[in-house]
Formats: structure tokens, C-alpha cells, sequence
């Protein structure tokens, strides 16, 4: 389980870069629940530089909504 958590914690920040527009729209919906191991998911994968590369005001809106 640990390993599954580890790598979920920073694939989705590969994809989203590789299809920022798409991929920012999907952590957004995510980003409105309250799931706390989604919003875990979505915090680490928030601090990968390469998301912040492929849309920082997108990418810090969406810090500022998962904490």
C-alpha cells in the first residue's frame, strides 16, 4: 500500500504535464471533494516543479484549494 501511495503521489504529475489542459481540469474535480487520500494525492503531486511549468496559476489556484 505504501508503494502505491508513493507513486500516486507524484505520477499524476507526469500526466498532467504531458496534457495540462485536460489534466488540470481532472485535479480540479478532484480538488472539490473531500476525499482526504485524493486530497493527499493532489497535495504532493501539487509540489512537482513540472506542474507549476505547465501552468503556475493553475497550479497555484489549486494548492490554495486542497491546503
Amino acid at each position: 500500500m505504501r508503494v502505491l501511495r508513493q507513486a500516486l503521489g507524484s505520477c499524476w504529475s507526469v500526466a498532467v504535464a504531458a496534457l495540462p489542459a485536460e489534466g488540470f481540469d481532472r485535479l480540479e474535480r478532484w480538488a472539490a471533494g473531500d476525499d482526504p487520500d485524493v486530497r493527499w494525492v493532489l497535495r504532493e503531486n501539487l509540489k512537482k516543479a513540472r506542474l507549476a511549468k505547465a501552468d503556475r496559476a493553475r497550479c497555484a489556484e489549486l494548492r490554495a484549494l486542497v491546503g
